[in-house]
């Protein structure tokens, strides 16, 4: 029981993080709706890593799948004004683009800290790229999005710096044992919190008609590709290693993180190639337009593939 809901508490830190700090969407929220999301991302990672197991996730492609599920859900349940402020255009660009893909991001990192292949460069890489990109999106990005004063950076660095010790110190404390599956009790637990968060939107006219059809049949189509793509031999790439936990890597990792942060944050905006933050927003764009349908191609060109050597073609 306490390796499954250290495992899952973990997660659901990364995922917080990716979403609410490194994307930098609603740092000014009131002490009850932090509550109310700490509790979402708790559910969200518990469903993650049940998911990863009952459909035997192995590859990248199973990866884009779970990802995508948590920034739709994400955008749904979590963060409704911003991710789905004006659909169907935020839908693209900000569930199904910037918190898929910190959702991808921090499953990654999940899977480097807490696995038994690990790649200490792969880390470092990520750390600063992710910091570059953090120190610049968090310091423009309100100005643009939300007529916000830009962030001071020694609110950035101090949001960071707190969200990445307690990480730090929940991942030292992680077991090496197997992740439980969810028993009765913790589905009822979970899906009950993610029910308070959907009435609670729905009371608060935060969502549309739009969007409580359109994102629960994207997420009904991601977990028929998981099912499609069921393997029988079990185990995940989620699945925890058989050595500890390596929390001093996510130390290194963290302090390479807010050193690109602060770098990134004196980048200046407007460089030879455009505007920085308009590029961004590109990436994020092209992101939530390609994963869905590169991911359906390429599985629906697997799936024809074995059809054709069963049949001799």
């Amino acid at each position: 029981m306490r390796s499954a809901w250290l495992h899952r508490l973990w997660l659901a830190g990364l995922l917080f993080f990716g979403s609410e700090i490194v994307l930098w969407t609603n740092i000014q929220r009131e002490w009850i709706e932090w509550l109310l999301i700490g509790g979402g991302y708790l559910a969200l990672a518990a469903l993650t890593l049940e998911a990863a197991a009952f459909f035997r996730a192995r590859s990248v492609f199973e990866a884009l799948a779970l990802a995508g599920m948590v920034g739709l859900a994400n955008g749904l349940l979590l963060n409704p004004t911003t991710a789905l402020v004006d659909l169907p255009r935020t839908l693209v660009t900000r569930a199904m683009g910037g918190h898929a893909l910190m959702a991808l991001a921090m499953i990654g990192m999940f899977t480097l800290i807490t696995g038994a292949r690990r790649t200490l460069a792969g880390l470092g890489i990520g750390a600063v790229g992710l910091g570059l990109f953090w120190g610049l999106w968090a310091r423009w990005s309100p100005t643009e999005l939300a007529a916000q004063p830009e962030t001071p950076l020694t609110v950035l660095l101090g949001a960071g710096a707190l969200t990445l010790l307690i990480l730090t110190a929940l991942a030292r404390w992680l077991p090496t044992a197997p992740i439980p599956r969810l028993s009765r009790l913790d589905w009822a637990l979970c899906l009950g919190i993610l029910l308070a968060l959907l009435i609670v939107r729905l009371m608060s006219n935060q969502l549309d008609s739009f969007a409580l059809i359109a994102v629960p049949l994207l997420i009904l189509y991601c977990l028929a590709v998981l099912y499609f793509r069921q393997r029988k031999k079990p185990g995940s790439f989620m699945d925890t290693g058989a050595r500890a936990p390596a929390w001093t890597w996510l130390g290194l990792a963290s302090a390479l993180f807010l050193g690109a942060g602060a770098l990134g944050y004196h980048l200046p905006r407007q460089t030879e190639w455009g505007d920085l933050l308009a590029l961004v927003a590109v990436v994020f764009t092209a992101y939530g337009l390609i994963w869905l349908p590169c991911m359906s191609l390429v599985l629906g060109a697997q799936a024809f593939s074995r059809q054709a050597r069963g049949f001799n073609l």
